[in-house]
């Protein structure tokens, strides 16, 4: 009993908790619900109908016993031929049959249409606040989980939401009706039809109880199923050229299989709660009937009635018998519930505040008065950073991996709030602005080209939704895309195959860069474009780049000091904290870590490994820039 009550105590909390984070889903779908609720009444009343005219014809043509008073007139229509009387029970039972069939498929159809609804509504709630999270939530949650969770379990959640209260509200209507004909009918029939319910309950309150732990486990494995699937589809390239698909299908394996053992053992328990069910039922079916042909012997009640009976209690037990499995099943649903609802629930770190309003006219002023910032409390990977960015310069960073580079842009991107400081765009806390319009005037370029599954002009139009021909094709141009576009099989309207590997990566990068042209905003993130290209590619990127950043504030993410050339200061990270920033010459004099940093990367070796000379370098620009 305490591990029963232990069960009650969790579970039924979770339950409302679900209805009370998805419940408001259910205004948007009233017409629909109504349209069910309408059905089931009907349905339920129908069916319960159904057995009568049998009953008549037991008791009121076999057994020759007076028609009610109400029927009295068709006993003078029918005469002696009592047989005549079949007629209209024949073709009661025929009317209530498409009836009962009509009202079944209006309740069907309506509980099937506000169910899907409803998950696509939620589904809809769900992607939207995906869209809204911080980027640290794709560094803590696996893509594979999150598609799972997306697919799957929101289909189970439509069975918490609206398929098991309407099996529940459909059950209760019928056990209350036949409960209150079977006391009326005689006391101790209902009495005995109920002695039942109490030991079912239990039953499914502690078999449930189970269910719910094999299913989180089930569920877990699951997931990590489809991000073993995820990440070798994501990484094939480097699983076959490094051999490793024997490694990896053994990983598969023990995640598949474990999958499967978890899935068995709910199933298992579901399986043994059905049978002792089973046999409970039969107790009681067997119990009421020997009472009602008791009272059909001793003449207390009519033969035809007892046949009411009969049927009766197969309805009666169905929804007890099933309403134990539902809650068997609604562990179950109740697990995908909570899965869904972890989604909703995520903290998206970064939102507006009640205060923030849009901007409009922007000049591209940037200020960092003072930020400090770090992904944990108390550990900070930005330090006091102060600097000013004027509307058109062009600032590069520089520094070893983990200065802070990527984070600091992440702040202006509002991807995060500094703990200590302020972030100004033209005078403005990034704070006091929307999200929606702050983002609207960045556009950022990154170190490998993101190009959607789409056409080569949709990905361009990824940019700026509703842009003309003429402009995609300006835009290209100015990218010097135009023409390798033209020369493709279906020149714009070429479909770019998953990770554009369709394409060399030169024309991705250029894509993308003409999807920021056409963009056209005025803040510009270059995170090292060039990365990884031949020299030709690497030319026409750059020759691109410069359309894109002309007159523009840029920030230039250095990998490579060959990207610092159009940069009017650099600043040199180091720590969390600016150490120093000027020009490359200023840099080269005051700066040991920026030295350090330009000879490395101009050091040499030799084909035995020693190192060579420093090659021949241009000579050191003029401030404004380094060759």
């Amino acid at each position: 009993m305490e591990a029963v009550a232990a069960t009650s105590k969790a579970y039924i909390p979770k339950l409302l908790m679900l209805y009370r984070v998805f419940g408001r889903h259910y205004w948007k779908q009233w017409k629909l619900i109504g349209l069910a609720l309408f059905g089931m009444a009907a349905t339920t009343c129908t069916s319960l109908l159904v057995p009568w005219p049998l009953a008549w014809i037991i008791d009121y043509i076999l057994k020759d016993v007076p028609l009610p008073a109400g029927f009295a007139f068709l006993e003078q229509w029918a005469g002696d031929e009592r047989y005549l009387l079949l007629a209209p029970a024949a073709l009661a039972g025929v009317a209530l049959a498409f009836v009962h069939a009509g009202f079944g498929y209006v309740h069907r159809y309506y509980v099937a249409a506000a169910s899907y609804s409803l998950v696509a509504d939620v589904r809809e709630r769900v992607f939207r606040h995906l869209q809204r999270l911080s980027l640290s939530f794709q560094n803590e949650w696996r893509s594979g989980d999150v598609v799972l969770r997306m697919t799957n379990d929101l289909k189970d959640l439509k069975g918490v939401l609206i398929e098991t209260p309407f099996k529940v509200l459909n059950w209760t209507l019928t056990i209350g009706t036949i409960t209150g004909f079977l006391f009326y009918t005689d006391w101790t029939l209902g009495v005995a039809a109920w002695v039942i319910v109490v030991p079912l309950y239990f039953l499914a309150l502690r078999f449930g109880g189970g269910v719910n732990v094999a299913s989180k486990k089930k569920k877990e494995k699951e997931s990590q199923v489809a991000t073993v699937v995820a990440e070798n589809v994501a990484a094939m390239a480097l699983v076959q050229a490094y051999g490793r698909e024997g490694v990896e299908k053994r990983r598969f394996d023990v995640e598949n299989v474990a999958s499967i053992e978890a899935e068995v053992g709910a199933i298992g328990l579901q399986k043994v709660f059905k049978r002792v069910a089973d046999v409970i039922v039969a107790c009681g079916t067997a119990g009421v009937i020997f009472i009602g042909a008791k009272l059909v012997a001793e003449g207390a009640l009519n033969p035809g009635i007892l046949v009411v009976f009969a049927h009766y209690l197969k309805k009666f037990y169905s929804p007890i018998d099933k309403l134990a499995v539902v809650m068997v099943k609604l562990a179950k649903s109740q697990i995908s519930g909570d899965r869904v609802r972890e989604l909703v629930e995520t903290e998206m770190v970064v939102s507006d505040s009640d205060r923030a309003r849009p901007i409009e006219d922007v000049r591209g002023r940037i200020e960092f008065d003072d930020v400090s910032f770090g992904y944990r409390r108390g550990v900070d990977v930005l330090r006091g950073i102060r600097f000013t960015a004027e509307p058109g310069e062009t600032i590069a960073l520089v520094g070893p991996s983990g200065a802070g580079k990527s984070t600091l842009l992440s702040l202006l991107l509002r991807f995060y709030d500094p703990h200590q400081g302020t972030v100004r765009l033209d005078g403005h806390d990034l704070r006091d602005l929307t999200l929606e319009s702050l983002r609207s005037k960045i556009t950022i370029i990154f170190q490998e080209p993101m190009l959607m599954r789409r056409t080569v002009r949709q990905n361009i139009e990824f940019g700026r939704e509703g842009a003309t021909e003429d402009e995609i094709i300006d835009a290209a141009k100015l990218a010097e895309a135009h023409e390798f576009i033209e020369a493709l099989p279906k020149g714009y309207d070429t479909l770019v195959m998953e990770r554009g590997g369709n394409l060399s990566g030169g024309q991705q990068q250029r894509i993308s860069i003409a999807r920021a042209i056409l963009r056209d905003t005025p803040i510009v993130i270059l995170d090292e474009p060039t990365t990884g290209l031949d020299a030709v590619s690497e030319a026409q990127v750059n020759e691109a780049i410069s359309h894109l950043v002309h007159g523009r504030t840029t920030f230039v993410i250095a990998h490579r000091f060959a990207s610092l050339r159009s940069a009017d200061r650099i600043l040199v990270l180091e720590d969390g904290g600016i150490s120093a920033q000027g020009t490359h010459r200023e840099l080269m004099e005051s700066s040991s870590l920026y030295k350090k940093l330009f000879d490395l990367q101009f050091a040499g070796r030799d084909a035995s490994g020693i190192i060579g000379q420093r090659p021949e370098l241009a000579p050191d620009p003029e401030p404004g820039g380094v060759s």
